[in-house]
Order: structure tokens, then C-alpha cells, then sequence
């Protein structure tokens, strides 16, 4: 495979372009992102230490408006956790959707997990839903949001915490 170079010229000609191809993939070869990935454990594997409750109240009310319009993404409690917070562009995303069971669940947990944030103490968040509901064509409510952070400063632990960073 041959990259496009720009022409570097001088009186040595040629070899100055074999030196910016050196140099070119020598960069290439360390800015590679298989660093970027060479953690041990990915974030959403951190624990949970601590976190805090968010209010559902204004969550099921934004679902009771949507169902009498008939929007369609008051079926799905991943669609709901995802109109709820939409996932920041960020390194790394993990969305997690878990049921009680295949067929008309009754509970279903959506996790949101992210990682690099571009800020000096934040790297990350971690967000969780419980829905619930009763009988197959009932619709869904939130039972439970939940929200933690990982702190990006050098010498804490990777975890998840109910508090900014210090």
C-alpha cells in the first residue's frame, strides 16, 4: 500500500522523499490507536462504588406525553434510556440493554457507560434505568435513574463514584 506524500524537493531529490516515507510511517506506526485500547479493563468493566438518584418524575411524565402522540420510541426501554441521554462523542461508548425475559418482560435495566471525556477531571460516566411494567401491553415506566462518574485524574482509582472529582 503507498500513501500520497508531498513532494519534498532539494538538491537531493529521491532521497529526501525516502526520508519523509521513513518518517511518515514511523508516525503512523506510533500514533497508532491499539494503545488507546491496551488497558487492562475497559471502563464499563470499573465498578460501581457509589452513585446518586435522578428525579424520574419529569422521564415518565416526557413518556405519558409521548405515548397520547403515539411516538414510537416510548416501546423500547433502550429507545426511552437513549432519548433520555444521548451518548456523548466520546472514545469510548458501552450500551448495555438486559430484560427479565424474551418474551413481554416485565423489567429491563439499560446501562450507558462512557469514557474520554475531553476534560482535565472527568473521564467518564456511567448511567443506569430501571423500567418496569405491568402486563405485556401496559407501557413502560421509569423506575429508577441512577448516575456516576469516573474521575480522569492520575493516582485515583478506576471506579465510578457519585461525586465529581476532587
Amino acid at each position: 500500500m503507498r500513501y500520497f506524500l508531498p513532494l519534498v524537493i532539494d538538491r537531493k531529490g529521491r532521497k529526501m522523499r525516502k526520508k519523509c516515507f521513513v518518517i511518515f510511517h514511523l508516525l503512523l506506526l506510533f500514533s497508532s490507536t491499539s494503545s488507546v485500547f491496551a488497558q487492562s479493563k475497559t471502563p464499563h468493566e470499573f465498578p460501581v462504588v457509589s452513585f446518586k438518584s435522578l428525579s424520574v418524575v419529569e422521564l415518565n411524565y416526557k413518556i405519558s406525553v409521548a405515548l397520547k402522540t403515539k411516538e414510537e420510541w416510548v416501546l423500547s426501554p433502550l429507545s426511552m434510556a437513549l432519548k433520555f441521554h444521548k451518548p456523548s462523542d466520546v472514545r469510548f461508548v458501552n450500551i448495555n440493554s438486559k430484560s427479565d425475559r424474551a418474551e413481554c418482560p416485565q423489567k429491563s435495566v439499560v446501562t450507558i457507560v462512557e469514557d474520554g471525556y475531553l476534560d482535565d477531571s472527568l473521564r467518564g460516566k456511567w448511567l443506569q434505568f430501571h423500567f418496569e411494567r405491568k402486563g405485556c401491553n401496559n407501557s413502560w415506566r421509569v423506575k429508577e435513574a441512577r448516575e456516576a462518574y469516573l474521575c480522569g485524574r492520575e493516582g485515583l482509582k478506576e471506579v465510578f463514584t457519585d461525586r465529581l472529582c476532587p
